[in-house]
Parts: C-alpha cells; structure tokens; sequence
C-alpha cells in the first residue's frame, strides 16, 4: 500500500534528524534541497519543491513585512490567509505529490513552514502518515535565537506559534502520527530508529543500522567541533536588524472545538509536553 511520510515541527526541533532516519530505512524522501552547513553538517535535508510552495504561499498570504534575508519561516501569515491561497496554490501542490508519488511506494518529505500550510497539502496527499518532532519550547527558541541572531522574544512566540498549529492539525485529524522527542532523538538514535521502522513497516535490518549510526553519529560530531569555537561563530554570524513588527495577531485564536477523540489527544499532546519539559 502506498504511503506519504510528512514531517512537520518546528525549524531546530530534529526534523533533519527524523528526514534522514527514514531516507536511511528505505523511504523515497524528497530531501535534497539544504546544502551541508554549520548547523546541519549532512544537510537540511528538506524538499526544495515544498520549500518553493510554502514560501510562495507565505509570500501570497502576507498582510506584514517580511523579514528580508532570511527563510519566509520566521513570517508566518495569518492561518486564514493561507486557506485562502488554495485556488493560486493548488496546481503547485498536485504537480509537485504527482512527481514523486507516480514512482515511489513509500515517499515523503519536510520543509518547517509545511506545519502552516498542510491543510492545503492535506487533500493530494496518498494515504498520509506524519511524523511530529518536538522539542522543549525554551530550549527550541534559545536554539534558533543563537542561529538566525533573532530576537529572542519573536522566536519564543514563533516557536510556540508553530507547536499550537502542529496541535490544532493533530487534534482536528485522525491519520497515523508518530511522536518524537528532540533530546530522545540525540540520546537513543537506533531506539528511534526502530519506533520509525516499525511505523513505516519496514525491516529494520544491518545494513539500515549502519547508516544510521553514521548519519546521526557523524552530524553531531561535526555540530560539536564547529561550536565549540566560539570566536569563530560570533565572527561568522552577525546579529540580524529586524524592523518592528508586530507578531500577528494569530496567536491569540479561538477554542479549538473538541470533536470525538479531542479530549484523548490532548491528553496525550500534553503528556507528550510534560515530558519534553522534565528533560530540561
């Protein structure tokens, strides 16, 4: 049976680490767009093709100023505003599911601004599966502060902004999602690993722990080395001018309506919260 494998999460908060897991198990994921960096030496792993898509929507559904020099990411639109881009949008998306899908079983792909937009996605997609990264809100929004030299109250309220549109997604839909932890991820690779394998249902056999090992093992090693030198990053990172604006409105939004199954998945969306702050 065919199968998609989206992953949504926040910018900083493993979906890399997640992509490249299940491209390791077997899965044909779109995830070549990212050249290796300084903060993900094996690559970002994201799908150029979403990339284009979710910017160009964000782009099309902005009533603010963007931030220039950096990723349509950290602008996000108002949620309404982009519902209202699937007329302009739609042809993307159905070219961009057919490229891939027509030739691959088990296929997928991530890129963060999709956690805004899969709504849109949602309807060409082939039997979806998700994969949720999470990670401690503090800690994630200290990390992309420390990368995209933001301030640290607008990735605080952007970080926070995206895990309440991931819950909304989750709470309004019942496909097959898998949970993953960030520091779990770092701290248990292969046990990971094999949550991943038995979700995709695919054998997870020697070969496939090799290459895992190596991808999870060798990215962190070279993420370490780079920051331990300290100089080096304040050199190479200066801090972004931003103008001010104003953080949308969209974070103060109405009461989800609970439906049947809302009240289990939240119970579970907050355990899944409660252990990521008992890590810190």
């Amino acid at each position: 049976m065919a199968k998609t494998f989206v992953v949504l999460g926040n910018a900083r908060s493993g979906t890399t680490l997640a992509t490249g897991i299940l491209k390791a198990l077997g899965v044909a994921m779109d995830a070549d767009y990212g050249k290796p960096g300084i903060h993900a030496p094996k690559g970002f792993y994201e799908s150029l093709d979403a990339h284009l898509i979710n910017t160009k929507i964000f782009q099309l559904a902005a009533r603010e100023a963007v931030i220039e020099g950096i990723d349509a990411h950290w602008s996000p639109p108002e949620h309404q505003d982009i519902l209202a881009q699937k007329p302009f949008i739609e042809q993307d998306i159905i070219d961009f599911v057919d490229k891939y899908s027509t030739n691959h079983t088990l296929w997928g792909f991530k890129n963060p601004k999709t956690s805004l937009t899969i709504d849109l996605f949602l309807p060409h997609l082939e039997n979806p599966h998700f994969i949720i990264t999470q990670r401690n809100p503090l800690t994630n929004a200290i990390a992309c502060h420390k990368i995209f030299r933001l301030p640290f109250d607008y990735t605080y309220k952007v970080v926070n902004y995206y895990n309440f549109r991931i819950a909304d997604f989750y709470m309004r839909n019942d496909y097959p999602t898998v949970f993953l932890n960030f520091e779990e991820i770092r701290a248990h690779p292969m046990q990971i690993a094999e949550k991943l394998a038995e979700f995709v249902q695919v054998e997870f056999d020697a070969e496939k722990r090799e290459r895992i090992q190596e991808f999870v093992v060798e990215e962190s090693r070279k993420r370490k080395l780079y920051w331990q030198d300290e100089s080096r990053v304040s050199a190479t990172l200066p801090t972004l001018s931003i103008p001010d604006i104003p953080y949308p409105s969209h974070h103060l939004i109405s009461p989800i309506k609970p439906n049947i199954g809302t009240y289990s998945k939240l119970k579970r969306w907050i355990k899944q919260f409660a252990s990521l702050n008992s890590k810190e």
